[in-house]
């Protein structure tokens, strides 16, 4: 499981840059440079303004859809992976106690569950930017995308103890050997 919380950990560091950095396209323009993520859009020029930036919010009504729905998907993705974080780590520091029978059940959901509003919020982010904007993605866009397969790969591992099947107990060989050795010795006496 330390290795599932450590997937999951990295993945939630990922997360959590890629959605905050202004960085999901980037673009130069002759002397200028323009960037933009779910949060913000910046111009940059070597002359008199520098860099402009503007911010976006969720509640902008002149954001186009496209952009508000990813910015709502990753916002939901962040907190059901840190909750699938929190219980992962509260699990593994409590163990066997009352109460934390189901920590696993509920990352493995958690993590499932970010990791498809993630690919989702990326797709639909993709889809219907301009052609300029799809053709130059930036690293925030791909540490989301490498968030989302670490997210997945948490799933699989948390998944698989889950369902595995209960070990089969077979009876200790010393006492059944002995068992028959008392039964042949019996029935030599009877002979």
């Amino acid at each position: 499981m330390v290795a599932a919380l450590s997937f999951s950990g990295l993945a939630l560091l990922l997360h959590i840059i890629g959605f905050s950095v202004p960085y999901w396209y980037s673009q130069e323009i002759g002397s200028s440079t323009v960037h933009m993520g779910l949060w913000k859009g910046c111009f940059s020029t070597s002359g008199i303004l520098g860099t402009v930036c503007k911010d976006y919010s969720l509640w902008d009504s002149d954001l186009e859809y496209y952009h508000r729905i990813p910015q709502g998907l990753t916002t939901i993705a962040l907190i059901l992976a840190s909750i699938g974080c929190f219980s992962l780590i509260a699990k593994i520091s409590k163990g066997t106690k009352p109460g934390f029978e189901k920590a696993y059940l509920v990352a493995t959901t958690t993590f499932g569950i970010a990791d498809v509003l993630i690919a989702i919020a990326l797709v639909i982010w993709s889809l219907f930017q301009t052609e300029a904007v799809r053709n130059n993605k930036s690293y925030g866009f791909w540490l989301e995308i490498f968030a989302a397969v670490l997210f997945f790969l948490s799933e699989i591992i948390l998944y698989l103890p889950i369902n595995a099947p209960d070990p089969v107990v077979y009876p200790a060989m010393p006492q059944t050997v002995s068992y028959i050795t008392t039964q042949q010795q019996s029935y030599q006496q009877n002979w």
